[in-house]
């Protein structure tokens, strides 16, 4: 071929310019899923810079930030977490008791079986 329509097909479809066509495409933007947030209209997932929602065009105005909105929905659980992690110390430590008192107790018994030392 004498326009070289050959070696240039070869070429472009080499790897090598492949991988430097997906080097020049735009990444998409990667969001934060603290950031994320809803449209109220259509419940598309919009970016948190957006003052409209790409997909209906409706208003989005300051939505709640996600993080205060989960930690506050989280609070009462982690508080019966607590109130049971304290019940459950309670258990553990009546036990201990019971087996102090019980050890106590045996080591008085075998004070009194054993022989008294030589001197």
């Amino acid at each position: 071929m004498r326009w070289g329509l050959k070696s240039s097909l070869q070429e472009a479809l080499t790897d090598r310019n492949v991988e430097k066509s997906l080097e020049s495409t735009p990444s998409w933007p990667t969001l934060d899923p603290m950031e994320v947030r809803f449209c109220p209209g259509c419940s598309h997932v919009v970016p948190p810079h957006y003052l409209y929602c790409p997909q209906c065009g409706q208003e989005l105005g300051r939505s709640p930030d996600l993080a205060a909105l989960l930690d506050r929905c989280l609070q009462p659980l982690e508080e019966m977490e607590r109130r049971n992690d304290r019940y459950r110390l309670g258990l553990l430590l009546s036990r201990l008791e019971l087996l102090d008192e019980g050890l106590a107790l045996f080591l008085e018994e075998r004070r009194k079986d054993s022989p008294a030392p030589y001197r």
